[in-house]
């Protein structure tokens, strides 16, 4: 799975991508974007929440349905 976090159209570097999977509702922390605001992650099947944090700043929350053996996807989570 391919993250890119933005805010405003730029990119947000040192924001933490986190997935809460509806169905257990486990929280799984993905890692922490680098300077274009993109983060490559394993993320397992299932559907999740994802959002990412900065500064204690939360991005808008994105719903995905992620399938085993998929390509990697892309999400784009947004702050406001």
């Amino acid at each position: 799975m391919k993250f890119k976090v933005k805010r405003d159209g730029d990119p947000v570097s040192a924001a933490t991508v986190i997935g809460y999977e509806e169905e257990s509702g486990l929280q799984y922390e993905f890692g922490t974007t680098g300077e274009k605001g993109e983060l490559l992650a394993k993320v397992p099947p299932g559907k999740f929440n994802f959002v990412a944090m900065v500064n204690g700043e939360r991005s808008r929350a994105s719903n995905k349905k992620i399938k085993a053996g998929k390509k990697t996807q892309s999400i784009t989570l947004k702050f406001r």
